[in-house]
């Protein structure tokens, strides 16, 4: 690299010497021998002081000649324009080039030669997201944003919509609404329906990770709308996907169900697998919440062998959740506890927070309903704190709610009440009726621990009619029968 490299011609011959004297005086070191030999300064200082004596055009040229032997060495010479990428789900790729945009985008920019620092960037931020480096692709693309021209437009959305899939994961959500207002309006000023569909789909995603279910209904529809008029089974799927885990998070399973199927069958009709997956997730909570627990098993199932064969690690992990809440709903906590574990491990390889969050929430779950009182709390604890930091506000009342029961059975009723109470308020505020229904079934358990017996009754005739209104079949029963309980212990039999 050296030889090819090096500025002056007439000393080229006599380079090996001039190596062999700075190993010899002490201030290089050889990193590795012929036939790859290459030096290494012995210290920091010195390379600095070396660096430093150089002009400053003299330094941006030796930075532009080693990018361009990269470059040449490697064989990818072609500046490959901004290629936009609309999907939720990319699969790695990688060049003979790919291991060295780092050095390329280092280069470049010392180089003063902003084109193909940009470029490289780019390239640099897709393989961080790729490898799940989040923070790095953020760093990188953010670095392209600066570089991109205020003018062009679909450079801009192209970068943009990157950045915006990386804050997703983080969880960055200020970030990411930022994001979404540039691309709407960046969309907008391209007269793009196409980009138009993919940017209401990438709202409604937003409104519903962070709890904003109307909002999330009507982006929802908004990109079905477009993507039907020109003809985008993508995101025309994806609005759909986010229109039925809006109904559905509020309790509104039965309504949410055909929204469901339909995006389903469209995304296997279209082959969108990843799609197909994500569907299948979705159906298999609806289908658990009706109590039809063998069809929600085999939902996961099927979700789970898709997004391992398409190498969505992310998705498997929330297939390995899905699988886990089926198993534990059985009583098989071991093997829910297993599935639970796999999949938080993947979330935090992978960056993904909200996904990290569910999982503590599962497997909390998991140890409350073994009596590992302790080890629940540490972890509902965990994801509350993770579901504040990005702003889920449905996920804070799971989240209290687990650990108001486990305050129950710690016989901490005070703190159990004020856990619920929060859930209550929460899951009002965002129009959960489902999880209304379950905080106030939780206090009315609070109220008959501590033998108050006419407060719980309270609780439980308020819960019903909202189990009841959202098909929760098994909250229905949860609430017949500590009503039940209570009549017994008041003597009422008939």
């Amino acid at each position: 690299t050296l030889h090819d490299i090096y500025p002056i011609s007439a000393e080229k011959s006599r380079l090996t010497s001039h190596l062999q004297t700075l190993e010899q005086r002490a201030l290089t070191l050889v990193e590795s021998p012929e036939p790859d030999l290459s030096y290494t300064f012995k210290h920091i200082i010195t390379q600095e002081v070396a660096y430093n004596m150089l002009l400053f055009e003299q330094r941006r040229q030796l930075h532009q000649a080693v990018a361009e032997w990269y470059e040449r060495h490697y064989g990818d010479t072609e500046i490959i324009g901004l290629q936009e990428t609309v999907t939720l789900y990319k699969a790695p790729s990688a060049t003979a080039l790919s291991p060295h945009y780092a050095i390329l985008v280092h280069h470049y920019h010392h180089a003063g030669n902003e084109e193909r620092e940009r470029h490289y960037a780019l390239l640099a931020g897709r393989q961080a997201s790729e490898q799940f480096a989040n923070n790095e692709a953020v760093t990188y693309f953010s670095r392209a944003v600066e570089l991109t021209l205020r003018t062009d437009f679909a450079g801009l959305y192209t970068l943009l919509l990157a950045r915006e899939q990386v804050y997703n994961l983080l969880g960055l959500r200020s970030e990411q609404a930022h994001d979404l207002q540039v691309l709407q309006l960046l969309a907008d000023q391209l007269d793009d329906d196409e980009r138009r569909a993919t940017v209401a789909t990438r709202h409604a995603r937003y409104a519903e990770r962070v709890s904003n279910y109307p909002t999330a209904i009507r982006t929802a529809k908004k990109a079905i709308s477009i993507a039907q008029t020109v003809s985008n089974p993508t995101s025309e799927a994806g609005g759909h996907l986010f229109w039925g885990r809006a109904l559905m998070r509020q309790g509104m399973h039965e309504t949410a169900r055909p929204k469901l199927e339909a995006g389903f069958r469209l995304a296997q009709s279209a082959r969108l697998r990843h799609y197909e997956a994500e569907f299948a997730t979705s159906l298999s909570a609806v289908y658990r919440g009706r109590g039809e627990t063998e069809l929600a098993y085999e939902m996961a199932y099927l979700a789970l062998r898709l997004r391992r064969e398409i190498g969505d690690r992310r998705g498997e992990a929330e297939s390995l959740n899905s699988i886990g809440n089926t198993l534990r709903g059985r009583g098989s906590y071991d093997d829910a506890q297993d599935n639970h574990q796999q999949a938080l491990e993947i979330y935090r390889e992978t960056g993904d927070r909200q996904g990290e969050a569910q999982s503590l929430d599962a497997l909390s779950s998991v140890h409350a309903n073994q009596g590992s009182y302790a080890t629940a709390r540490v972890h509902c604890l965990a994801d509350l704190r993770i579901k504040r930091e990005i702003g889920d506000r449905r996920g804070q009342a799971q989240s209290l709610n687990n650990l108001g029961n486990v305050a129950n059975n710690q016989a901490d009723y005070a703190a159990a009440i004020a856990c619920f109470e929060k859930a209550y308020n929460i899951s009002q505020r965002i129009g959960d009726k489902r999880g209304e229904a379950l905080a106030l079934n939780n206090l009315g358990v609070a109220a008959a621990l501590q033998g108050q017996h006419a407060e719980a009754s309270h609780y439980y005739t308020l819960a019903l009619p909202l189990q009841q209104e959202t098909s929760n079949r098994l909250g229905e029963a949860w609430v017949y029968n500590n009503l039940g309980t209570i009549s017994r212990y008041e003597g009422r039999y008939a």
